[in-house]
C-alpha cells in the first residue's frame, strides 16, 4: 500500500489513464509501482479526501469520513475544528 499526500494521477512512471503514457509521467521514476502494475495491480479508480486527516482515519477505521466525522485538519486532541452551523444539525 502506498499513502501518499499531494499525488496527481499522472505523477507517476505508470500510466492510469487509458494506458496512456503521458511526459508527466515520463518525469517520475517509481519502480515499485511499476511492479506492481506489472503484477496486474492498477487502482483506477482510488478516492480521498482534500486534506490527509480524514484519509489517515478511513485508513485505520474501515470507514468513510461521513461516518467516523473527521473531515477536517486535527491540530489539537479533543479540539473541534469545524465551524459551526446554523443549518446543519450534527448527529450525537
Amino acid at each position: 500500500m502506498f499513502l501518499v499526500d499531494d499525488m496527481g494521477w499522472q505523477d507517476t512512471s505508470v500510466p492510469f489513464y487509458n494506458n496512456e503514457l503521458t511526459s508527466l509521467n515520463k518525469r517520475f521514476i517509481t519502480p515499485n509501482m511499476e511492479r506492481m502494475a506489472q503484477m496486474g495491480v492498477r487502482f483506477t479508480d482510488a478516492y480521498a479526501c482534500a486534506i490527509s486527516s480524514p484519509t489517515r482515519c478511513s485508513l485505520m477505521s474501515g470507514m468513510n469520513a461521513s461516518r467516523h466525522r473527521v473531515t477536517n485538519w486535527t491540530l489539537e486532541l479533543d479540539q473541534k475544528t469545524d465551524a459551526k452551523s446554523d443549518v446543519i444539525d450534527l448527529p450525537e
